[in-house]
């Protein structure tokens, strides 16, 4: 019997809160549509390691230029329910977004926020192709050509070195997403 793929539940709200605080560390709280992308990956990759879940909950996708946060991209292209709630917080200019407005940082906890923070000025003196260069030598990404391909997490775990923890991180995506369910 075949388990099934983990599924987290994607949190938009708090996923905005964190791409505002990546935003905010750079200058005048303008950042490339790419660089933005890219760093909430790395942030959630890394999260997964280290603690077992991602940041945003939102699933992976594997495209030409790197993997991303797919719902999170389609609340920028405006291809989502959720894409009016980005448009409160960000402008957008061509490929640049700029903050115009902060949501705050209430759902992001102590380590969310160090982590996004570390990421960030990790990868400060790192131009966006540079960026999106070094997220294509990552295991997980296989290059989709012209198209897009998802990105499993437990692709990521894998690739992380924490396949072992597959089914830990399985269960607690389940129940996380049950909770939910019964909140909702």
């Amino acid at each position: 019997m075949s388990k099934k793929p983990i599924r987290f539940l994607f949190d938009p709200r708090k996923t905005l809160q964190a791409a505002a605080l990546l935003a905010k560390r750079e200058p005048r709280a303008v950042i490339s549509r790419m660089r933005l992308l890219k760093l909430l990956y790395i942030a959630d990759r890394e999260s997964l390691k280290e603690i077992g879940r991602p940041i945003s909950g939102d699933s992976l996708l594997a495209m030409k230029k790197g993997p991303l946060l797919s719902g999170f991209y389609e609340m920028i292209k405006g291809e989502s329910v959720q894409s009016q709630l980005f448009d409160t917080y960000f402008q957008q200019s061509g490929f640049h977004l700029e903050l115009k407005k902060s949501p705050g940082i209430g759902l992001l906890n102590r380590y969310e926020i160090r982590k996004l923070r570390e990421v960030s000025a990790r990868y400060e003196n790192t131009d966006d192709d540079d960026l999106s260069l070094m997220t294509h030598q990552f295991p997980e990404w296989k290059d989709p050509g012209n198209s897009s391909r998802h990105i499993p997490v437990e692709d990521v775990l894998e690739a992380v070195g924490r396949a072992d923890k597959t089914d830990k991180v399985r269960r607690n995506a389940e129940v996380a997403r049950a909770v939910a369910k019964l909140w909702s």
